[in-house]
Protein backbone atom coordinates (compact mmCIF):
# COMPACT_ATOMS: atom_id res chain seq x y z
CA UNK A 1 0.00 0.00 0.00
CA UNK A 2 2.72 2.22 0.80
CA UNK A 3 4.84 1.63 -2.90
CA UNK A 4 1.47 2.18 -4.75
CA UNK A 5 0.27 5.25 -2.53
CA UNK A 6 4.33 6.42 -3.15
CA UNK A 7 3.65 5.75 -7.04
CA UNK A 8 0.36 7.82 -7.38
CA UNK A 9 2.18 10.93 -5.31
CA UNK A 10 5.09 10.67 -8.12
CA UNK A 11 2.16 10.26 -10.98
CA UNK A 12 0.55 13.30 -9.05
CA UNK A 13 3.54 15.67 -9.18
CA UNK A 14 4.69 14.96 -12.40
CA UNK A 15 1.37 15.19 -14.80
CA UNK A 16 1.15 11.52 -15.48
CA UNK A 17 -2.36 11.33 -14.05
CA UNK A 18 -4.73 12.55 -16.38
CA UNK A 19 -2.03 13.19 -19.14
CA UNK A 20 -3.86 12.08 -21.95
CA UNK A 21 -2.56 10.69 -25.91
CA UNK A 22 -3.17 12.46 -29.04
CA UNK A 23 -5.73 10.70 -31.23
CA UNK A 24 -5.14 9.50 -34.33
CA UNK A 25 -7.98 8.08 -36.78
CA UNK A 26 -7.10 4.66 -37.49
CA UNK A 27 -6.14 3.71 -41.39
CA UNK A 28 -7.00 0.44 -43.34
CA UNK A 29 -4.32 -2.28 -42.56
CA UNK A 30 -2.94 -1.80 -46.29
CA UNK A 31 -2.16 1.83 -45.46
CA UNK A 32 -1.13 1.48 -41.88
CA UNK A 33 2.68 1.63 -43.06
CA UNK A 34 2.60 3.81 -45.48
CA UNK A 35 0.47 6.02 -43.60
CA UNK A 36 2.57 5.67 -40.44
CA UNK A 37 5.75 6.63 -42.36
CA UNK A 38 4.14 9.69 -43.88
CA UNK A 39 2.48 10.78 -40.34
CA UNK A 40 6.04 10.49 -39.15
CA UNK A 41 7.91 12.11 -42.00
CA UNK A 42 5.54 15.12 -42.07
CA UNK A 43 5.47 15.51 -38.28
CA UNK A 44 9.45 15.75 -38.39
CA UNK A 45 9.58 18.29 -41.11
CA UNK A 46 7.06 20.54 -39.38
CA UNK A 47 8.69 20.34 -36.20
CA UNK A 48 11.63 21.51 -37.96
CA UNK A 49 10.26 24.42 -39.23
CA UNK A 50 8.53 25.38 -35.94
CA UNK A 51 12.28 25.15 -34.04
CA UNK A 52 12.75 28.13 -36.15
CA UNK A 53 10.15 29.83 -33.76
CA UNK A 54 10.96 31.70 -30.72
CA UNK A 55 7.60 30.78 -28.75
CA UNK A 56 7.69 27.32 -30.08
CA UNK A 57 11.68 26.83 -29.51
CA UNK A 58 10.36 28.17 -25.77
CA UNK A 59 7.74 25.92 -25.41
CA UNK A 60 10.19 23.56 -25.76
CA UNK A 61 12.93 24.34 -23.87
CA UNK A 62 9.82 24.80 -21.19
CA UNK A 63 9.20 20.96 -21.60
CA UNK A 64 12.47 19.65 -21.61
CA UNK A 65 13.08 21.71 -18.10
CA UNK A 66 10.39 20.83 -16.36
CA UNK A 67 10.46 16.78 -17.61
CA UNK A 68 14.14 17.05 -15.83
CA UNK A 69 12.55 18.70 -12.88
CA UNK A 70 9.99 15.65 -12.82
CA UNK A 71 12.95 13.37 -13.03
CA UNK A 72 14.74 14.92 -10.04
CA UNK A 73 11.55 15.34 -8.08
CA UNK A 74 11.33 11.68 -8.56
CA UNK A 75 14.93 10.83 -7.47
CA UNK A 76 14.32 12.86 -4.48
CA UNK A 77 11.18 10.70 -3.25
CA UNK A 78 13.76 7.47 -4.11
CA UNK A 79 16.61 9.19 -1.96
CA UNK A 80 14.28 9.93 1.25
CA UNK A 81 13.04 6.34 0.73
CA UNK A 82 16.17 4.82 0.86
CA UNK A 83 18.72 7.59 1.73
CA UNK A 84 20.81 7.88 -1.00
CA UNK A 85 22.42 10.77 -2.67
CA UNK A 86 19.50 12.25 -5.11
CA UNK A 87 22.27 12.08 -8.38
CA UNK A 88 23.35 8.67 -7.71
CA UNK A 89 19.57 7.64 -7.57
CA UNK A 90 18.79 9.32 -11.08
CA UNK A 91 22.03 8.06 -12.53
CA UNK A 92 21.23 4.48 -11.52
CA UNK A 93 17.62 4.75 -12.32
CA UNK A 94 19.30 5.83 -16.07
CA UNK A 95 21.29 2.45 -15.74
CA UNK A 96 18.93 0.57 -15.19
CA UNK A 97 15.10 1.69 -16.87
CA UNK A 98 14.10 -0.81 -19.34
CA UNK A 99 11.16 -1.23 -21.18
CA UNK A 100 8.97 -3.95 -23.55
CA UNK A 101 6.73 -3.44 -26.27
CA UNK A 102 3.30 -5.64 -25.79
CA UNK A 103 3.84 -7.76 -28.88
CA UNK A 104 6.67 -9.57 -26.75
CA UNK A 105 4.51 -10.46 -24.11
CA UNK A 106 2.45 -12.95 -23.12
CA UNK A 107 0.22 -13.93 -20.23
CA UNK A 108 2.76 -16.12 -18.71
CA UNK A 109 4.37 -12.66 -17.90
CA UNK A 110 1.81 -12.02 -15.47
CA UNK A 111 1.14 -15.25 -14.25
CA UNK A 112 3.89 -15.30 -11.78
CA UNK A 113 5.87 -13.03 -9.36
CA UNK A 114 9.39 -15.31 -9.20
CA UNK A 115 12.42 -14.10 -11.61
CA UNK A 116 12.11 -15.30 -14.94
CA UNK A 117 15.66 -14.13 -16.96
CA UNK A 118 13.88 -15.03 -20.22
CA UNK A 119 11.19 -12.16 -19.18
CA UNK A 120 13.95 -9.56 -18.84
CA UNK A 121 15.34 -10.35 -21.59
CA UNK A 122 12.87 -9.38 -23.68
CA UNK A 123 12.66 -5.61 -22.64
CA UNK A 124 15.34 -3.28 -23.86
CA UNK A 125 17.45 0.15 -22.50
CA UNK A 126 15.38 3.25 -23.25
CA UNK A 127 15.60 6.64 -22.20
CA UNK A 128 13.35 8.74 -19.79
CA UNK A 129 10.14 9.94 -21.87
CA UNK A 130 10.17 7.14 -24.54
CA UNK A 131 8.02 4.63 -22.60
CA UNK A 132 4.12 5.19 -23.17
CA UNK A 133 3.15 3.65 -19.96
CA UNK A 134 3.99 2.15 -16.81
CA UNK A 135 2.08 -1.02 -15.61
CA UNK A 136 0.83 -1.13 -12.25
CA UNK A 137 -0.73 -4.10 -10.87
CA UNK A 138 -0.91 -6.67 -7.72
CA UNK A 139 0.56 -10.27 -8.38
CA UNK A 140 -2.47 -11.47 -5.98
CA UNK A 141 -5.00 -10.44 -8.56
CA UNK A 142 -6.31 -13.02 -11.02
CA UNK A 143 -3.77 -13.00 -13.95
CA UNK A 144 -5.92 -13.83 -16.64
CA UNK A 145 -8.32 -11.12 -15.87
CA UNK A 146 -4.91 -8.98 -15.53
CA UNK A 147 -3.91 -9.80 -19.34
CA UNK A 148 -6.93 -9.63 -20.75
CA UNK A 149 -7.93 -5.78 -19.64
CA UNK A 150 -3.99 -5.30 -20.65
CA UNK A 151 -5.27 -6.29 -24.51
CA UNK A 152 -8.25 -4.30 -24.12
CA UNK A 153 -5.71 -1.22 -23.65
CA UNK A 154 -3.40 -2.54 -25.98
CA UNK A 155 -6.23 -2.78 -29.22
CA UNK A 156 -7.58 0.99 -27.79
CA UNK A 157 -3.70 2.58 -28.27
CA UNK A 158 -2.88 0.65 -31.38
CA UNK A 159 -6.21 1.71 -33.10
CA UNK A 160 -5.62 5.59 -31.85
CA UNK A 161 -1.91 5.36 -32.79
CA UNK A 162 -1.90 3.82 -36.62
CA UNK A 163 -0.82 0.30 -35.22
CA UNK A 164 2.00 1.75 -33.02
CA UNK A 165 2.93 -1.25 -30.67
CA UNK A 166 2.84 0.26 -27.21
CA UNK A 167 5.69 0.38 -25.28
CA UNK A 168 5.88 -0.34 -21.41
CA UNK A 169 7.18 -0.56 -18.24
CA UNK A 170 5.75 -3.90 -16.51
CA UNK A 171 7.63 -4.76 -13.38
CA UNK A 172 8.78 -8.59 -13.83
CA UNK A 173 10.18 -7.84 -17.21
CA UNK A 174 11.85 -4.48 -16.45
CA UNK A 175 12.89 -4.96 -12.99
CA UNK A 176 16.79 -5.91 -13.27
CA UNK A 177 16.47 -9.31 -10.18
CA UNK A 178 19.88 -9.16 -9.94
CA UNK A 179 20.04 -5.54 -8.68
CA UNK A 180 16.56 -5.96 -6.90
CA UNK A 181 17.43 -3.62 -4.24
CA UNK A 182 18.70 -0.84 -6.73
CA UNK A 183 15.69 -1.20 -8.87
CA UNK A 184 13.12 -0.77 -6.11
CA UNK A 185 14.62 2.59 -5.16
CA UNK A 186 14.39 3.87 -8.20
CA UNK A 187 10.67 2.78 -9.09
CA UNK A 188 9.93 6.23 -8.33
CA UNK A 189 12.24 7.48 -11.19
CA UNK A 190 11.34 4.84 -13.54
CA UNK A 191 7.42 5.82 -13.24
CA UNK A 192 8.50 9.29 -13.82
CA UNK A 193 10.05 8.34 -17.14
CA UNK A 194 7.17 6.89 -18.49
CA UNK A 195 4.05 9.40 -20.18
CA UNK A 196 0.95 7.99 -18.33
CA UNK A 197 0.50 5.37 -15.51
CA UNK A 198 -1.78 2.68 -16.33
CA UNK A 199 -3.12 0.83 -13.21
CA UNK A 200 -4.48 -2.82 -13.66
CA UNK A 201 -6.39 -2.46 -10.70
CA UNK A 202 -8.11 -5.87 -9.01
CA UNK A 203 -9.33 -6.41 -5.95
CA UNK A 204 -6.13 -6.60 -3.91
CA UNK A 205 -4.48 -3.65 -5.99
CA UNK A 206 -5.49 -1.08 -2.85
CA UNK A 207 -4.14 -3.49 -0.11
CA UNK A 208 -1.00 -5.03 -0.97
CA UNK A 209 2.73 -3.59 -1.15
CA UNK A 210 3.44 -5.76 -4.09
Amino acid sequence: LALNVCFMVVAASSGIVGRAFTTVSPVSPARGIWTTWLVRDAWQAVFVLLLHLPSFRTTVQSYLTRRSEVMMTAASVASLLEGRDVSAVLTMAEQLFRSITLDKLSLEALSSSEPDASQYALSEPCAFGDVHVFVSHSWSDDPLLKWEALQQWRSKFKAQHQGLEPRIFLDRACINYERLSDSITCLPVFLAGCNKLLVLRGPSFLQRLW
